[in-house]
Protein backbone atom coordinates (compact mmCIF):
# COMPACT_ATOMS: atom_id res chain seq x y z
CA UNK A 1 0.00 0.00 0.00
CA UNK A 2 1.44 3.34 -1.67
CA UNK A 3 -0.14 5.39 1.12
CA UNK A 4 2.44 5.02 4.96
CA UNK A 5 -0.90 4.60 7.42
CA UNK A 6 0.88 7.19 9.93
CA UNK A 7 1.28 9.41 7.24
CA UNK A 8 -1.50 9.08 4.49
CA UNK A 9 -3.81 12.21 5.66
CA UNK A 10 -1.16 14.59 5.36
CA UNK A 11 0.37 13.12 2.18
CA UNK A 12 -3.35 13.51 0.68
CA UNK A 13 -3.73 17.24 2.15
CA UNK A 14 -0.05 17.70 0.63
CA UNK A 15 -0.69 15.59 -2.60
CA UNK A 16 -4.20 17.61 -2.98
CA UNK A 17 -2.58 21.16 -2.38
CA UNK A 18 -0.04 20.75 -5.03
CA UNK A 19 -2.88 19.50 -7.35
CA UNK A 20 -4.70 22.57 -6.84
CA UNK A 21 -1.11 24.55 -7.11
CA UNK A 22 -1.37 23.49 -11.06
CA UNK A 23 0.77 20.74 -10.91
CA UNK A 24 -0.09 17.56 -13.27
CA UNK A 25 -2.04 14.56 -12.01
CA UNK A 26 -0.02 12.15 -14.00
CA UNK A 27 3.59 13.50 -12.21
CA UNK A 28 2.21 13.86 -8.76
CA UNK A 29 0.91 9.69 -8.74
CA UNK A 30 4.19 8.85 -10.06
CA UNK A 31 5.63 10.53 -7.51
CA UNK A 32 3.29 9.42 -4.48
CA UNK A 33 3.51 5.93 -5.51
CA UNK A 34 -0.32 5.28 -6.72
CA UNK A 35 -2.27 5.13 -9.93
CA UNK A 36 -4.09 7.94 -11.61
CA UNK A 37 -7.60 6.20 -10.37
CA UNK A 38 -6.74 6.87 -6.63
CA UNK A 39 -5.19 10.33 -7.57
CA UNK A 40 -8.82 11.16 -8.70
CA UNK A 41 -10.38 9.38 -5.72
CA UNK A 42 -8.96 11.44 -3.44
CA UNK A 43 -9.24 14.65 -4.81
CA UNK A 44 -13.02 14.07 -5.70
CA UNK A 45 -13.45 12.70 -1.57
CA UNK A 46 -11.26 15.86 -0.60
CA UNK A 47 -14.06 18.05 -2.96
CA UNK A 48 -16.60 16.51 -1.58
CA UNK A 49 -16.12 16.33 1.77
CA UNK A 50 -13.20 18.51 2.21
CA UNK A 51 -10.33 17.58 4.57
CA UNK A 52 -12.92 14.79 6.28
CA UNK A 53 -12.91 13.32 3.02
CA UNK A 54 -9.14 12.43 3.58
CA UNK A 55 -9.33 10.64 6.80
CA UNK A 56 -9.54 6.95 6.69
CA UNK A 57 -12.90 5.62 5.32
CA UNK A 58 -14.56 2.71 7.05
CA UNK A 59 -15.69 -0.30 4.48
CA UNK A 60 -18.09 -1.91 7.01
CA UNK A 61 -20.99 -0.01 5.96
CA UNK A 62 -20.89 -0.12 2.28
CA UNK A 63 -22.21 -4.02 2.91
CA UNK A 64 -24.45 -3.87 5.76
CA UNK A 65 -28.32 -4.10 5.66
CA UNK A 66 -30.00 -2.60 8.49
CA UNK A 67 -32.83 -5.17 10.30
CA UNK A 68 -35.43 -2.99 8.40
CA UNK A 69 -34.32 -3.51 5.77
CA UNK A 70 -33.95 -7.10 6.22
CA UNK A 71 -37.46 -7.27 7.34
CA UNK A 72 -38.89 -5.60 4.07
CA UNK A 73 -36.65 -8.31 1.83
CA UNK A 74 -37.69 -11.02 3.78
CA UNK A 75 -41.55 -10.18 3.23
CA UNK A 76 -41.38 -9.59 0.03
CA UNK A 77 -39.22 -12.72 -0.30
CA UNK A 78 -36.18 -11.58 -1.25
CA UNK A 79 -34.13 -12.86 1.63
CA UNK A 80 -34.73 -15.73 3.74
CA UNK A 81 -33.55 -15.92 7.40
CA UNK A 82 -30.81 -17.69 8.85
CA UNK A 83 -28.86 -18.22 11.90
CA UNK A 84 -26.24 -15.14 11.80
CA UNK A 85 -23.00 -15.39 10.60
CA UNK A 86 -19.94 -16.69 12.85
CA UNK A 87 -17.68 -14.00 14.44
CA UNK A 88 -14.62 -14.13 12.43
Amino acid sequence: MPWKASRAVDLKMEFVARLKRGERMTDLCEEYGINRQTGYEVLARYEKRGVEGLLPQSRANATMVTDEIAAHLYRAGVLEMSAPCPAR
